[in-house]
């Protein structure tokens, strides 16, 4: 049904107006509006719509309506490394990116990694957008946590940080990530990300000690001079007979 109103239509106190013309008595007619409810409202809050009605006579009718607000933010991290493998000793990147699904903004958000018992934390090579931290929390395991207030809805960002492999590391490790938020999360199968390294690179390759042994035979009675013995090659100078 056609309406007349402020245009967008939008705004704390907006009022839609429809002419609904001439009605006769007894006679029912249904009005529908749809609002959307913006991301960031916080969850709890009121909404409260008043209609009423008016016609040429001196009669009006109201009637109120409140609603609820509830929030729910669809949380994703995702996790990669590189190199894979990394050699033993060696330094490993770890990308961590984030994401709110939406619809509202989530809320008291942190985002927490778990340090293999096989490496050592290096160092923050980039955060984007800036968020506070990493706090380190000493376990084992090691754990780092970024933390931001609001996350709206739609945005998204990554995490770059080093870690040193110990040199007495042999076997494959998993690195595991969770982001958390206090808005309620419909999907809570993509909060954890769980990244593999493969068995680490031995450095450098394995030698053993060995013995060469080099035979230098004079043939003949002529002295030899100007003998030389290098790499296991014999290089001879012969004087001949006058």
């Amino acid at each position: 049904m056609p309406h007349s109103g402020p245009i967008p239509n939008t705004g704390a106190g907006s009022v839609i107006t429809w002419p609904l013309g001439l009605m006769h008595m007894d006679e029912k007619r249904v009005v529908t509006m749809v609002v959307h409810v913006d991301s960031w409202v916080i969850s709890g809050t009121i909404i409260t719509n008043t209609a009423w009605a008016a016609c040429d006579q001196p009669f009006t009718a109201t009637a109120t309506v409140t609603t609820p607000v509830e929030t729910l933010a669809d949380l994703a991290v995702l996790k990669s490394d590189d190199p894979d493998p990394v050699p033993s000793g060696g330094i490993l990147a770890y990308t961590l990116n984030y994401v709110n699904n939406g619809p509202s903004y989530a809320r008291n958000v942190y985002i927490t990694d778990t340090l293999p018992l096989s490496v050592t934390y290096g160092g923050v090579v980039s955060v984007t957008p800036p968020l506070f931290g990493p706090t380190l929390t000493v376990g084992p395991p090691d754990q780092l946590t970024w933390y931001t207030p609001t996350l709206p809805d739609g945005a998204s960002g990554s995490i770059v940080f080093t870690i040193t492999v110990l040199v007495t590391t042999t076997d494959p490790f998993s690195n595991t990530v969770v982001i958390t938020s206090t808005t309620p999360d419909p999907i809570t199968g993509n909060n954890t990300a769980i990244e593999w390294t493969a068995k680490p690179l031995p450095v450098g390759g394995a030698t053993m000690p060995f013995v060469a042994t080099t035979l230098v035979t004079q043939v003949g009675l002529a002295a030899l001079t100007g003998l030389l013995l290098a790499g296991g090659m014999v290089v001879v100078g012969r004087r001949r007979r006058r």
